[in-house]
């Protein structure tokens, strides 16, 4: 993302006087404590196990749960993204940051003092602005640093929210399992580590630029415009005049751009195909991700079985973070073989849903689950970097927004039908049946057109060209660069790109109800 080419200052800070600050003290220091907040802002023991608690503690039902509190956190947040991405920009990112600790804070105070169906859906909607708001601590440190260390500070901020998560799912299931602390504890010791990130929130530096709203480059003033300094009794009217004036220039200047921004990213061919497939996939993750929870306590009943939820989702993480790291060194060429790598494996987690929805082993559960997440860990790793690459930096936030907006609107359409008390009121197991079939829907659309364009390209031929040659790759059935990799628009899209090797903590920090 774009920044000033000046070093960070906080605004409040007077005049530096003495030896000059050296730059790596300068982006230190907000890395630091951003990394802080976010590791402890992920730290919540009590995650794993919230379908229990509500269960066992808030002695709600399964359908209560499940056709009643969840379904809120999937229309509070694709309602909160429609504004928290334009918002995040205007307010310069660090009073977004601090709304979103307090979300989480109310979050937590919501469930540890709250009771009845009623307040536990108040939860959810207040989680679903918390969930939404976490643009701000992805887009934060590329307007606090230099361009020069943002694949440094991307990998220190991808491993706070990936350790958290690992550290907590350890905690939860140690402290958990032997009866040390019971679930309401788990929730007060969850309570007490957002209370300490939010106060490295407060301490975060203050940063005086943004993608759209505060760039360094200004709508042009009309020619012959000029301050009339000779006649004082104009001054306070003409400044009012020119202050609105350019307040209506910098909003239009910045739809413009966003408008411009959207036009470069979305009619590029391959960058289209790979958002479609990265938009109803996360949509069918969320949904998995919501309601596994209650797929595991039809299974085994909390209340009678020991549960293992903490465990799951430590090793999920690590898993995740692995296949994540090790697609860097895969050397394919995805611009041939992407759909079809797509598809083949879409297909395998329709098989591991189904499977996941019919047994009744909380053991094989659990596996099914990991396998699936880990499948899917790789292919939304390798799906963000095929999409980031051909982007610009400032058009990085604006295109994943869009992504992800699409899939909290479908995950929204399957919410209201399928799972929502006032649609049909399904309970876990058909739902993943459902969630399986969707996952074989987009494996059969992407595996069809894959074989199509493979064989009017030539399976020998794509065979040949299997390596990744980087920018420049032919697209099937053309033989020629395919959009946005090649010629002068892609010299135009090599400008300052983000770092790309994004493990799957990305897409995750957008997963549904507290899990």
């Amino acid at each position: 993302m774009e920044r000033p080419e000046e070093p960070l200052i906080r605004p409040d800070s007077p005049e530096p006087r003495g030896p000059a600050v050296t730059p790596r003290r300068l982006w230190l220091y907000p890395t630091v404590i951003l990394v802080l907040y976010g590791f402890f802002k992920e730290m919540r023991p009590s995650e794993p196990f919230l379908t229990p608690y509500l269960r066992q503690d808030m002695n709600l039902t399964e359908a209560d749960i499940d056709n009643k509190v969840y379904p809120i956190w999937t229309y509070s947040y694709m309602c909160a993204l429609v504004f928290v991405f334009l918002l995040t920009d205007l307010f310069l990112y660090k009073p977004v940051i601090l709304f979103e600790g307090v979300t989480y804070l109310v979050t937590w105070a919501l469930l540890i003092w709250g009771r009845g169906v009623g307040q536990m859906q108040l939860m959810q909607f207040v989680y679903g602005f918390a969930t939404a708001t976490e643009i701000a601590y992805y887009s934060y440190i590329y307007a606090a640093v230099p361009s020069s260390e943002y694949k440094k500070v991307t990998s220190y901020t991808r491993a706070a929210i990936l350790s958290g998560d690992c550290v907590s799912g350890v905690i939860g299931q140690v402290l958990y399992t032997p009866h040390v602390l019971t679930l309401f504890q788990l929730n007060i010791l969850s309570f007490s580590s957002i209370c300490v990130a939010l106060v490295f929130a407060i301490l975060l530096p203050s940063v005086r630029t943004s993608l759209y709203f505060h760039t360094n480059t200004t709508p042009h003033t009309a020619p012959g415009d000029k301050d009339d300094g000779d006649n004082p009794s104009l001054d306070h009217e003409t400044e009012t005049e020119d202050t609105g004036t350019r307040r209506c220039e910098r909003v239009k200047h910045t739809f413009t751009m966003l408008w411009s921004d959207f036009k470069m990213a979305y009619t590029q061919k391959q960058l289209l195909i790979w958002s479609l497939w990265w938009a109803f996939a996360t949509c069918g993750e969320f949904q998995v991700s919501n309601y596994v929870q209650v797929l595991w306590e039809d299974i085994a009943p909390s209340k009678h079985n020991h549960v293992y939820n903490g465990g799951v989702e430590a090793v999920l993480k690590l898993l995740g973070a692995a296949v994540a790291f090790s697609v860097q060194y895969t050397n394919v060429n995805m611009a041939l073989f992407g759909e079809l790598i797509l598809g083949a494996m879409s297909l395998l987690d329709a098989v591991l849903l189904m499977f996941e929805a019919t047994t009744r082993s909380i053991w094989l559960a659990y596996g099914l689950y990991l396998i699936y997440h880990t499948t899917f860990s790789l292919l939304i790793t390798v799906a963000t970097y095929q999409i980031a690459r051909n982007l610009t930096t400032r058009s990085y936030a604006l295109v994943f927004g869009c992504n992800t907006f699409l899939a909290l609107v479908m995950q929204t359409v399957l919410t209201l039908v399928l799972v929502d008390e006032h649609g049909l009121h399904t309970g876990p197991v058909t739902q993943f049946v459902v969630y399986s079939g969707y996952f074989f829907l987009i494996g059969a659309i992407f595996l069809t057109k894959a074989v199509y364009d493979l064989t009017v390209y030539g399976w020998a031929s794509a065979w040949a060209d299997r390596k990744d040659p980087g920018t420049g790759a032919p697209s099937p059935g053309t033989g020629v660069p395919s959009p946005g990799t090649g010629g002068e628009e892609q010299q135009h899209l090599q400008v300052e790109r983000p770092h790309t090797e994004y493990s799957s903590t990305h897409h995750e920090a957008h997963r549904s109800a507290p899990l």
